[in-house]
């Protein structure tokens, strides 16, 4: 029988930009930021909206990989 001893954290994506197909560890390769600046809310300081993304290494462009409302 299989077992499964570690959840896996690779993930697959395309960049919308330059279309390529991009492989990536949610672990190593997602950087997050607090985007409470960049949009108006009524919430409190420090409990903004925040984002996690990676950089497509091809074109540079920033892809959201998951965001908070």
């Amino acid at each position: 029988m299989i077992k499964i001893l570690k959840t896996g954290t690779k993930k697959e994506t395309t960049c919308d930009k330059c279309g390529a197909l991009l492989s990536y560890d949610e672990c190593e390769d997602v950087k997050e930021e607090c985007i409470e600046k960049v949009f108006t809310t009524n919430m409190p300081s420090g409990h903004g909206r925040k984002q996690k993304y990676i950089i497509c290494p091809q074109c540079k462009n920033k892809i959201v990989t998951w965001a908070t409302r």
